[in-house]
């Protein structure tokens, strides 16, 4: 729309890294899944090209997941969980 990312659609780039989601205006907007080049992967809200609102990132290596809220790209309140079960 106007030359620019407007609907659901998914973009590969140049690292390898991937979104498939929702656009606005040519930004990540609204419900997405972005996996990263080492295959950690965000699940959540999008606003204005930033993680915001609810959201889920596991990392690849570990397991690990933190489940909860962000603001323009930070951790902001949640749940950390280890692969064992244990979280804080």
């Amino acid at each position: 729309k106007a030359n620019n990312k407007d609907g659901i659609g998914r973009l590969i780039y140049y690292d390898k890294s991937e979104y498939y989601g929702q656009w606005v205006g040519g930004k990540k907007h609204g419900e997405g899944m972005y996996i990263y080049p080492n295959k950690d992967v965000f699940s959540g809200n999008w606003l204005n090209g930033k993680k915001h609102g609810a959201g889920t990132y596991v990392f690849s290596a570990t397991g690990m997941k933190y489940i909860g809220e962000w603001y323009e790209n930070k951790f902001l309140k949640g749940k950390w969980t280890y692969p064992n079960g244990t979280y804080f």
